[in-house]
């Protein structure tokens, strides 16, 4: 879940042991400010003066791939006539919104389906290709950095392993089917 500010990047964490070292290492990938599921959910009066303290202003615009109780935090965030656009329901939980954020502050929720749109598309994977090829140069040039460890085939329980020791680890784990070329 985050919301932009001025073209900034704030990305909302799940609490979790290793909060600090995750922190860290999204700021480390660029993201200018980094609030805690528990903040967001606690302490909205600090946590508002802390987004204007550091950015100059509330977000217009939030983005919710999560629901639930995240969602309404998130939405109380935003500036008068913002938006809250929701692209994904991760908690499995609705969101229920007080009519103080519609009448009040004028928000407005909004929700985004990326398949139905190359449904519609005259070339439906025009869109998804053009996406791949971008985010692969921005790969290229280093612009987009990626974390990840590779592994032979005949090492996939190690890998495997390694995936699932923690449900939340940093590097995403691949399977070469074929050995590396130079």
């Amino acid at each position: 879940m985050s919301f932009g500010a001025k073209g900034k990047t704030t990305i909302f964490s799940l609490p979790r042991p290793d909060y600090e070292e995750i922190k860290r290492h999204l700021e480390e990938l660029g993201a200018d400010m980094v609030i805690s599921d528990i903040d967001l959910e606690t302490s909205s009066n600090d946590l508002e003066k802390k987004i204007i303290e550091k950015f100059g202003s509330l977000p217009i615009l939030g983005l919710n791939c999560v629901g639930g109780s995240n969602a309404l935090g998130l939405a109380k965030l935003l500036q008068n006539n913002g938006l809250l656009l929701t692209y994904g329901a991760m908690a499995k939980r609705p969101i229920t919104l007080p009519a103080s954020l519609l009448i009040f502050k004028n928000i407005t929720f909004k929700g985004f389906w990326l398949s139905s749109l190359d449904k519609a598309a005259d070339e439906p994977n025009a869109r998804s290709q053009r996406i791949v090829s971008e985010i692969s140069k921005w790969i290229k040039m280093g612009t987009f950095k990626l974390d990840f460890t590779t592994h032979p085939m005949d090492s996939w329980q190690h890998a495997i392993d390694t995936a699932i020791k923690s449900s939340f680890t940093k590097s995403k784990q691949i399977l070469l089917l074929s050995p590396e070329r130079d």
